[in-house]
Formats: structure tokens, sequence, C-alpha cells
């Protein structure tokens, strides 16, 4: 298994929510030259989250941890990210009083952590977007963590070696797709006697590839429709539905 490092980062920010015109020397910016995320540790009590350290990794090697806020008596929670198996951070939301973060929930492509913090306030937030990953943070802290906001990118696709028989005619359709849209088998008794993908390019128009044998013969199964498809990084399975 490797990825493709053909592929460049695109990096993406995602604007602070919280305090909107917070002073500007309690801003900090911890940039978005990391791989991904992979500790956090929140601290806070009923006045909110005081402080916010995250530990951050890139090329392989775990980079200093970044601390902002300020310590005092109260609560303080710690999530890990196992970006050796694979894992990496998704979504924050949260909850904020417009002066002040209340509450955070950390989400990972493989599990979703509990609240942390107190979630009764009438302004909820969330960092995400669609297809990408967090790797990196901003934000403003005085006495307490006033705001917070993202840096994402695109997660690196993950080649995995194809599985079956020898022989036969070697293909590849890469991974430089906007999405996967439909399947089309072509069956015998013997086998799948070819497949078909329905793609989506970066620019929005359909490609179709086919592989295998074209004669005649075999029954064509109903396309699937409505792909879903990704990598459970933990028991390395295609799961398609």
């Amino acid at each position: 298994m490797f990825q493709d490092t053909k592929l460049f980062k695109m990096t993406q920010r995602l604007e602070a929510e919280g305090e909107k015109n917070p002073q500007t020397q309690y801003n900090w910016d911890d940039g978005s030259d990391h791989d991904g995320v992979t500790k956090i540790y929140v601290r806070g009590d009923r006045e909110g989250i005081q402080f916010i350290k995250f530990g951050y990794v890139g090329t392989g090697q775990l980079i200093d941890e970044s601390f902002h806020g300020f310590s005092n008596q109260g609560f303080t929670q710690m999530f890990e990210i196992d970006h050796f198996n694979g894992e990496y951070l998704v979504s924050v939301e949260g909850y904020h009083n417009r002066h002040v973060i209340q509450a955070l929930q950390f989400k990972t492509n493989l599990k979703v952590h509990e609240i942390m913090g107190y979630e009764n306030y009438d302004y909820n937030f969330k960092l995400a977007l669609s297809g990408k990953k967090i790797i990196g943070f901003h934000g403003s802290a005085k006495s307490n963590l006033n705001c917070l906001g993202a840096y994402v990118t695109s997660i690196t696709p993950t080649k995995m070696e194809a599985k079956g028989g020898k022989g036969g005619k070697e293909w590849n359709d890469g991974a430089d797709y906007e999405a996967l849209t439909k399947i089309h088998l072509r069956t015998t008794s013997k086998g799948i006697k070819s497949i078909q993908f329905d793609y989506v390019d970066k620019a929005g128009h359909p490609k179709v590839l086919v592989h295998g044998s074209s004669t005649a013969g075999g029954n064509t199964l109903e396309p699937v429709n409505k792909i879903k498809l990704y990598l459970n990084l933990v028991t390395k399975e295609l799961i398609v539905w």
C-alpha cells in the first residue's frame, strides 16, 4: 500500500468561528505545513474552553505541540488520532456565545469523540469541507479560546494491491476524479467478464472506462447507483454500497 505522490496538496483556509473581531494581538496561526493532527488537548470550565493544544505530524515525524489560551482549574480532555493506521481529522463541531468557545467535538474518518465542554448555547458551528481533512488550525485566545478556524486539504488517495488471479492486461484508471457514480458488471458462469466505471472528472465531465472482454455473452447486472466508496484503513477492505 502506498500513497500517490503525483497529486499535489491544495490547502484551503476555513474562517474562524466564535468572536468575530478579536483583538489582533491575541490571534494565533499554526499554519498548514503539516500532514495531519495527532493529538488535541482541551481544558475548560463553566466559562468556556480555557486552552487548546495541538500535536501535528509532518513527513512522518511528530512536530512540537502548540498551546493557545490560559490554563486554570477545570476539566482536561485529550483526543488522539492514530495517523499510523490512516486515521485523520475530518471535522470540528462546537458551540460559542459570540465571545468564547464553549464546547468542541472532533470527528475522524474512523470515530467521533464525545463533546468537550458545555453545549447549552445558541450558536453552533462546524469546521469541515467535504472530501477534505484538517491539517492545521488558527484562531484567537486571550484568557479563553475566543475563536477557532482550520486549514483543510485533499485526502491523498491510497493505492491497494490488486487481488485475484494472474494474467490478463493490467489497467489503472488513476485517482484524479471528483466522484465515482456507477459500476456496471457483466458476468458469466466463470466469473466477472467485464467491469465499467462511470466517473466524474475534476471539471465535472462524465468519463466512462471499461475493462475486460467486450465480446457477446454473459449477463449484465443492474448498475450500482449512488456509489459511496471508502477505504476502511483498519481492515484494509474496500467497501461499496
